[in-house]
């Protein structure tokens, strides 16, 4: 096979390829092999020495060049001393005349550009793919791990990607970050690439190449779109998720028949718990807690924003307890709570929760349904046993709910079917006799320690907290509403006290032009100039 055969086979091989692995293995060590079969003098040409042919030829992208026949004369002169000039010259004309080395050069540049197509296109799939998966998610734990994290990667290879200054950390590019966040245009991100730049120790004449450097492999790096388009997707399905969890929170508590079926994930401190575990605006000890936020909390509930001024001065009173040397906490503090999603969701789910379970103690929704089935145990003289059961919420049509046979049932049977097809609250709480004249014998109830069936003590404890915390909403309310009366009034009062002030001023004002009107008058009745007005003052005085 004649090296033109050899090389169009492999172009054509590569050409074909679809993946990585069908591509054939050709990489600049075929060039160097190459040139060690062909500079056998009597001994192997000294690798260190092939490598800088190899490289004047990398330098001039081909072997066909005055400078590499120049180059290539001298480092094998260099290693060949013996050899003589003619020799090595004949040998240099050889190989251009084989045509191997140009024929690898453009077969590695087709192999490499072959194994940027294939690796972009995997990437896009796999890409394509993370998109599908953001869009098929309805929970927050199965969204796909991509944020800043991948982002800053991939801007900390680009800016590293230059010849004079290699150590950029994250800090640094924070501007750059935020830059490609907000959608930035190419100028802006010139700009903020010459900020960057600006701030290390690069020399002048270095400064410019530099940013051209790091302008062109962020540029190429097509991954940044890619992650860009993810952490969008992903931040768009979150506010999904969190709609959809709203929503069906919202629809859960609707349609609650007592306080057993309101959502159990629904507590008094669910706001404050998620305020505190987003408000980290500093990596030390002294972090903010529920405790510092459950006034903040308080207020939201209420139905204040977080652009009213009551929040913003709770928010302060936090700042000034936590971190009052730190200028910029307020900023951070606000920025980051008033922008969580899910703050407003809370508060309309806790207040319709709260709400509703009021309006179950109110309207006795807890109560319990009482029904009496005859049993197959009754007694041998006289009457008949009732098997007594209980539910909460609605009364059930248990004749036509539990099976025609019903009667021939034993208790613990008709409590199982109940509980699985009917009511999961239906059970048995004893029984009682009615006796042959239709009065009740014996009667044998079971109760809860407090003695009552209509409420029990863990729904007693969610209704005491509801009590207290309306309570305490409601004279934080009433210490609001009269402090804003109180600031209105002093605000009238202030107004009038200015109003006065200015009339005052007003009759001052003319009542001295007046005075001064009439002086002039007497001063020029008496024919004095004010000169000698002050003479004559003068000699009055002495």
């Amino acid at each position: 096979m004649t090296e033109t055969e050899r090389h169009n086979k492999v172009l054509k091989k590569i050409i074909e390829s679809t993946s990585e692995e069908e591509l054939l293995d050709i990489s600049f060590i075929n060039i160097v092999l190459y040139l060690q079969e062909k500079l056998k003098y009597k001994r192997k040409m000294n690798r260190a020495n092939i490598k800088k042919i190899l490289t004047s030829i990398l330098n001039h992208c081909t072997f066909i060049s005055p400078d590499v026949r120049e180059d290539f004369i001298s480092i094998v002169k260099e290693n060949y001393p013996n050899v003589e000039l003619k020799e090595i010259e004949k040998k240099y004309v050889e190989i251009v005349n084989e045509g191997t080395i140009d024929n690898l050069l453009q077969e590695i540049s087709l192999k490499n550009q072959k194994l940027y197509e294939i690796e972009k296109e995997t990437k896009k799939k796999a890409h394509e793919e993370v998109i599908k998966s953001i869009n098929m998610c309805f929970e927050l734990k199965d969204l796909p791990k991509v944020g800043l994290s991948e982002l800053n990667r991939h801007l900390l290879k680009a800016v590293n990607s230059n010849d004079f200054y290699k150590k950029y950390k994250t800090n640094d590019i924070k501007e750059l970050t935020s830059a490609y966040l907000n959608g930035a245009e190419i100028e802006e991100i010139k700009t903020t690439i010459d900020n960057i730049v600006f701030k290390t120790n690069i020399p002048l004449d270095k400064v410019e190449k530099t940013k051209e450097q790091i302008f062109g492999a962020l540029i190429s790096d097509y991954e940044i779109d890619y992650i860009l388009e993810e952490m969008s997707a992903k931040e768009k399905r979150k506010e999904f998720i969190y709609k959809n969890d709203h929503e069906y929170t919202m629809e859960a508590i609707k349609n609650a028949k007592r306080i057993s079926q309101l959502p159990d994930y629904i507590v008094p401190s669910s706001l404050t718990t998620y305020l505190s575990g987003n408000a980290t605006i500093y990596s030390n000890d002294n972090r903010i807690k529920g405790e510092d936020l459950r006034q903040l909390a308080k207020l939201l509930l209420m139905g204040y924003k977080f652009e009213d001024e009551v929040v913003i001065n709770e928010l302060e009173n936090i700042i000034i307890s936590k971190y009052p040397d730190k200028k910029d906490a307020f900023k951070l503090l606000y920025n980051k709570l008033s922008n969580l999603p899910k703050t407003y969701y809370l508060v309309e789910e806790m207040n319709y929760f709260f709400k509703k379970e009021k309006e179950f103690i109110k309207k006795s929704s807890s109560n319990v349904n009482l029904y009496l089935l005859p049993s197959k145990k009754s007694p041998v003289e006289g009457g008949k046993f009732y098997t007594c059961f209980i539910n909460r919420g609605e009364r059930l049509d248990l004749i036509k709910s539990l099976p025609e046979n019903y009667e021939e049932m034993d208790e613990d049977v008709i409590e199982a079917y109940a509980q699985e097809n009917i009511d999961e609250s239906f059970k048995k709480t004893g029984g009682i006799i009615i006796k042959r004249d239709e009065t009740i014998g014996n009667v044998n109830i079971f109760r809860p320690n407090d003695g009552t069936i209509s409420i029990t003590p863990e729904e007693k404890q969610k209704v005491d907290q509801i009590s207290d915390l309306d309570k305490e909403i409601e004279e934080k309310r009433s210490i609001l509403e009269s402090t804003k009366k109180e600031l209105e009034e002093r605000k009238r009062q202030d107004e009038q006290i200015k109003e006065v002030i200015n009339d005052y001023e007003r009759k001052a004002l003319a009542l001295q032009s007046e005075l001064i009107k009439q002086i002039a008058a007497i001063k020029g009745s008496f024919g004095y100039t004010n000169e000698q007005g002050s003479v004559l003052k003068r000699i009055n005085n002495n």
